[in-house]
């Protein structure tokens, strides 16, 4: 911390811990950062409910360690699949995919590919990579049916 004092890592218990719904997550910082974060939040953003989930999902190792194992394999078969029908994939070890692309309108037409077919995917416009989306990692069916999309 004395070397980056204002480094923040932030994590979320959504997918591994089943809690996506609930926003439940937490930061790492610096005590000076984490007093103005404190001062800044919304009220009432964390409820029973979530502090309850979140203390029973730190508990279920077992089903952290079968979604661990399960995102890892799916993820693998995505990006090893997107990579050979000749997408750009960024190599990752979260629970997404982030493609991008030579241009806008290359990215506009992949997303609105998928878009029209209901898979949800995040557009990166909104955070300045204009060529660019990111595909949460889904089970074995959602990922063939990407991959035949894009084909």
């Amino acid at each position: 911390q004395k070397k980056y004092p204002n480094l923040v890592i932030l994590r979320t218990f959504s997918k591994i811990y089943g809690l996506a719904g609930l926003r439940v997550g937490y930061a790492i910082a610096d005590i000076k950062i984490a007093e103005a974060l404190k001062k800044n939040r919304i009220p009432f953003f964390f409820n029973c409910l979530s502090e309850d989930a979140a203390l029973a999902a730190l508990e279920d190792n077992k089903f952290l360690s079968e979604c661990a194992k399960k995102n890892k394999k799916e993820r693998a078969f995505l990006y090893e699949n997107l990579k050979k029908i000749g997408m750009h994939v960024v190599p990752t070890q979260g629970n997404f995919i982030y493609l991008y692309f030579s241009s806008e309108e290359e990215k506009e037409t992949t997303f609105k590919k998928l878009s029209n077919e209901g898979i949800v995917i995040c557009n990166l416009m909104v955070f300045g990579q204009e060529k660019s989306l990111r595909i949460t990692v889904g089970d074995r069916e959602i990922c063939k049916r990407i991959i035949k999309l894009l084909s």
